[in-house]
């Protein structure tokens, strides 16, 4: 019985350790005045609402983590003349990875008749696996507006788990601040 539940255990860590997070990357204009930013907006049309007038519930979450992020850095949200405006853009493709193993098999080879054990030399079992699964991509783009110039992108890219889609304003409230994370600025510095 102990031997099996630390058998348990090293499974369940190793899972635990496999368990994908995003990719984040960030990058922005070196030339571009950070300390002159202080106020935000967000885009009149954002690209997450698919070309409708009213927002979408995925626009309204990242709208909310947004301003969290933006906000707990001094800036603040004005509804005209913004420093920056602040656009989104969020895509879902489903993906295939194809795995495939390759197992020596042991039998009785061609004297197993005899019951002697001469191994099958050369015979493997090849499987395949497919997976299926979502991959998305979240990027937050902060428009430096007097200039109408991009100053800075936040990414993240990563598999969407069935509990996050369930889930999905935890999910996007984490993955906005895994991205603001990144972002090495507060109003004033």
């Amino acid at each position: 019985m102990h031997r099996h539940l630390i058998f348990v255990v090293l499974v369940a860590a190793l899972l635990y350790g496999c368990a994908e997070r995003p990719t984040i990357r960030a990058d922005w204009d070196k030339q571009a005045d950070f300390t002159a930013y202080s106020t935000y907006d967000f885009a009149d049309v954002l690209s997450t609402n698919g070309g409708q007038t009213y927002d979408s519930l995925s626009t309204k979450y990242l709208k909310v983590a947004v301003a969290r992020e933006l906000d707990q850095r001094g800036y603040t949200k004005v509804d005209d003349g913004a420093d920056l405006e602040v656009n989104f853009h969020l895509y879902l493709v489903d993906k295939q990875k194809v795995r495939q193993t390759t197992t020596p098999t042991v039998g009785y080879g061609y004297y197993g008749y005899r019951r002697g054990y001469y191994g099958s030399w050369g015979n493997y079992r090849y499987d395949t696996y497919v997976d299926d699964y979502t991959e998305g991509t979240l990027h937050i783009d902060l428009i430096d507006n007097e200039r109408d110039q991009l100053v800075w992108e936040g990414v993240a890219v990563g598999t969407v788990t069935k509990k996050a889609m369930e889930n999905a304003e935890t999910s996007i409230n984490n993955v906005v601040k895994q991205i603001f994370d990144k972002y090495p600025f507060t109003v004033g510095q």
